[in-house]
């Protein structure tokens, strides 16, 4: 298999579906790996193709990565993955907002703390 271009499908490279969960990922990733890394294929083995090979499995095991790379290769527009591109966004956008309400309920809680303890002090 000979290196691509930057229009390469980590999706194809790795030998899974869009709407693979990540145990298919990771375990393609293996298999992938057997096959091209330099230190188990020795002199044989393509060094560029097992870089691309890592290169997919840390984009395809993070799921913000993913979303933005389904998003960006056009996985996600009205074709059958439609169904992952809107599950992978709204876990993004539910723990981006639930992160910003822990924020916002901590700064709430620094706020009335001391605006008890300048009560205390006065009173």
């Amino acid at each position: 298999m000979s290196s691509r271009g930057p229009d390469q499908n980590y999706y194809q490279l790795l030998g899974v579906d869009p709407d693979a969960d990540p145990a298919e990922i990771k375990r393609a990733y293996r298999q992938k790996v057997r096959l091209t890394h330099p230190d188990l294929r020795g002199p044989e083995a393509d060094s560029a193709l097992f870089k691309q090979v890592r290169r997919a499995y840390e984009v395809l095991a993070d799921p913000l990565e993913r979303a933005c790379y389904d998003m960006m290769t056009g996985l996600a527009d009205g074709t059958k993955n439609a169904r992952f591109y809107y599950r992978s966004f709204d876990r993004l956008f539910s723990s981006l907002f639930t992160g910003l309400q822990h924020a916002a309920l901590d700064a709430r809680t620094e706020v009335a703390e001391r605006f008890k303890e300048q009560e205390r002090k006065a009173g």
